[in-house]
């Protein structure tokens, strides 16, 4: 895929810019609990590969309510366990790179804000950013293409302009189902 070609880049937070340094056991199982909590006979076990996905069936069956509490626990979790990260290289350059072109970058992540902002000042690339988009400002989260379909219509833009960079199959098949392209940070 040639960059060169795509003029607004999103890119993924955790494991892409940088990886937090999170036992994530804990916050599987605050998930578990709180969609118990909505839907007491629950007992569906979260993986990577369906956690996201679950969670937008139950936002879609229980609503603002269980959002509010999900996003509630994550932005808690994130800020209390979240302090510590290995930044990634590969992206960090690719990130001054194309700003560098006067590329348009973006963040989109299923992390919060709060837990993003932070990160992306200590590493000095904060301000190269035109929007940062956490969990907590959409209604569905990735690989829900809510948050991509936010970003092109907020900018009125072709979709061919756009690329997500990203490290898993939340990132891939939200761009897929937003009609973007996609880039894995491993291959950069």
């Amino acid at each position: 895929m040639d960059i060169s070609l795509k003029s607004h880049i999103i890119i993924d937070f955790d494991e892409t810019i940088a990886t937090l340094t999170i036992d994530w056991t804990e916050w599987y199982l605050g998930i578990f609990n709180i969609i118990k909590s909505f839907e007491p006979t629950f007992s569906t076990t979260l993986t990577s590969k369906n956690i996201h996905t679950t969670q937008n069936e139950m936002f879609e069956k229980y609503g603002k309510p269980l959002k509010t509490n999900v996003d509630s626990f994550v932005k808690s979790f994130e800020n209390e366990q979240g302090k510590t990260y290995s930044p990634i290289t590969g992206t960090i350059e690719l990130v001054s790179s194309v700003y560098s072109q006067n590329k348009t970058l973006y963040v989109w992540s299923n992390n919060d804000t709060s837990t993003i902002i932070p990160i992306l000042k200590s590493l000095e690339i904060f301000e190269m950013f035109e929007t940062i988009v956490g969990r907590e400002m959409v209604n569905y989260i990735k690989p829900n293409p809510q948050g991509f379909s936010d970003l092109i219509n907020k900018n009125d833009l072709p979709k061919h302009l756009f690329l997500m960079v990203g490290n898993n199959y939340s990132d891939k098949n939200a761009a897929l189902a937003s009609g973007i392209d996609y880039l894995d940070v491993t291959k950069i």
